[in-house]
């Protein structure tokens, strides 16, 4: 089943500022976690989704897509954020710990 991407603003953004915000192997925002991605998958989405070179893509053009795309396979920690409306691609958001 799928769901709506219906998070608060944290959920998207994080709750660090962008400027110190790092890549993570648990990110805890959709943009940490697009941030996190390794070259080969932001090659491969940079490809597939967007069509265009790795270089010419930017975290904020893919997060614009995971809006447009507005879907999630799951609610409950982590979850799973498709990019794409096909499904190929997504990310993994965690929970913050404690």
């Amino acid at each position: 089943m799928l769901y709506a991407l219906s998070f608060a603003t944290e959920f998207f953004w994080g709750t660090v500022p962008i400027e110190k915000m790092k890549p993570s192997p648990r990110p805890t925002g959709v943009y940490q976690a697009l941030l996190s991605l390794p070259y080969d998958q932001w090659a491969e989405l940079a490809r597939d989704v967007f069509n265009c070179h790795p270089d010419n893509l930017d975290v904020e053009t893919i997060l614009d897509k995971v809006l447009e795309t507005d879907t999630c396979e799951n609610l409950d920690p982590p979850v799973r954020v498709h990019i794409d409306p096909e499904g190929w691609y997504s990310i993994l958001v965690y929970e913050e710990k404690p």
